[in-house]
């Protein structure tokens, strides 16, 4: 066919965007090699995982779950120091709190902790079954799971009622 000017702007207007398709697929692809690099440099650098620790000191019943402190810490650095256990991650806690084995005490410290800046995923506490109860109760409600060492009553059996609530020791 003779070339014409139709044809002529219809061959340009194709070669047109062909040049800006592989302009485009090399933008891409730079985009994608920084997203890559930054994705990498991300997945070198842990993430922290921090969680609440909640024990009693024995004030109200003389009950004393504090002791449980440096089987915390110990557990912390085994987790910690094996990278196939929490691949990126890391797990700390702040500071301990004390609920004083009380319900009142032991909501009061939930909330101090839950308002904190740093994000919980997991209270492990309250130190005896009486300060265990209403944060395990409620503590669902802020996506975070309580894990309790001490508390052992059968009452923290109800699934309904401690949607979030576990326990490595067992019930009475």
């Amino acid at each position: 066919l003779p070339a014409t000017g139709s044809h002529l702007n219809h061959d340009c207007a194709c070669a047109q965007v062909w040049i800006d398709l592989v302009q485009m697929s090399m933008m891409n692809a730079n985009f994608l090699l920084f997203i890559s690099a930054i994705i990498a440099a991300t997945a070198e650098a842990e993430k922290t995982l921090y969680f609440s620790l909640i024990v009693s000191f024995g004030e109200n019943n003389g009950y004393n779950s504090s002791v449980a402190i440096p089987a915390v810490n110990i557990a912390l650095e085994h987790v910690n120091s094996h990278p196939n256990l929490l691949p990126g991650y890391r797990l700390e806690y702040k500071n301990y709190r004390n609920s004083q084995c009380s319900r009142s005490t032991s909501l009061d410290v939930f909330f101090q902790e839950i308002q904190s800046q740093q994000v919980k995923v997991a209270v492990l506490g309250c130190g005896c079954s009486v300060a265990t109860e209403p944060v395990a109760e409620i503590s669902h409600q802020w996506n975070i799971s309580q894990i309790s060492f001490a508390s052992t009553v059968s009452v923290l059996n109800d699934r309904t009622r401690f949607r979030s609530f576990f326990r490595d020791f067992p019930t009475n």
